[in-house]
């Protein structure tokens, strides 16, 4: 303490001019328009560029996780084409539609709207009908299933998240030739329901569960989650399982929309069965 009142006295001046100076400008800043302005604009600016710089870090080193992303998916699209040599991901997604010995063609499209927290969620993405998105084609991201195209404009589409009370879909054990019918009820955001497993299945927790050949929107053994409870009930006539989604819904940047090029023969020839 008697060093900084020492301090004080012998820089007393000096204090008093800086405090003179910041009352000064504080003064003209607040009785003068222009002046008020060019500060806020200033500050504006300096903090603008602040946020901007840390913005464009963030970014950087985001991109370590995108490119390990990137990688893995070019080794999938490398396998899809026999080792011919791949560009980008962009490319070989092109030569996948054009190549008409595969019945499942693939667009990237990236998410500009989400929503977890309601009972009947939605995502919104950057790709519509001039684009060649459709309604009721489905939806992934990388980890695994995301929903099915739900509306359709020229530039945009809706996809019906699997947080969805009303999304169905179909899909089964892995290890095993089990299957029904995937929903959501409305709560853990993280965890859906798969029912109508039959009493005699034998289903351990950790069990993988993936799409099966039996929808015709999605491609077989797209990764859905894994077992987290067998639910075994007496009244009921089946077993219900409760998965953990391999995917977070909520962290979903860029997806793939699948197109089924047998989609409409599938689909017209089992109507003709209930006429």
């Amino acid at each position: 303490m008697r060093n900084l009142i020492l301090l004080l006295l012998r820089y007393n001046f000096v204090l008093y001019f800086i405090a003179l100076e910041v009352i000064c400008a504080s003064l003209i800043i607040q009785n003068k328009n222009f002046h008020k302005s060019s500060f806020i604009n200033s500050s504006n600016y300096a903090v603008g560029g602040f946020y901007n710089q840390v913005s464009g870090i963030q970014d950087y080193f985001s991109l370590r996780d995108q490119n390990q992303v990137l990688a893995e998916e070019n080794a999938i699209f490398r396998t899809l084409q026999n080792d011919t040599p791949i560009i980008s991901i962009s490319d070989s997604l092109n030569a996948l539609a054009e190549d008409t010995l595969h019945q499942y063609s693939y667009k990237v499209a990236r998410v500009v709207n989400n929503s977890v927290n309601k009972r009947l969620n939605y995502l919104t993405i950057n790709k519509g009908s001039k684009h060649g998105i459709k309604k009721e084609m489905g939806v992934i991201d990388q980890n695994g299933i995301v929903g099915v195209v739900h509306n359709v404009s020229n530039n945009y589409a809706t996809v019906r998240s699997i947080l969805h009370t009303e999304s169905m879909v179909s899909a089964g054990l892995k290890s095993s030739n089990y299957f029904g019918s995937l929903i959501w009820e409305g709560k853990d955001p993280t965890e859906v329901r798969l029912k109508d497993i039959p009493k005699h299945a034998n289903i351990k927790v950790g069990d993988s569960v993936v799409t099966t050949a039996y929808s015709s929107i999605f491609s077989e053994g797209i990764p859905v989650g894994r077992v987290t409870e067998v639910i075994d009930k007496d009244e009921l006539s089946f077993k219900e399982l409760d998965i953990r989604l391999v995917n977070d819904i909520s962290n979903t940047v860029y997806v793939y929309v699948i197109d089924n090029k047998r989609k409409s023969e599938q689909t017209e020839l089992e109507k003709s069965n209930d006429n």
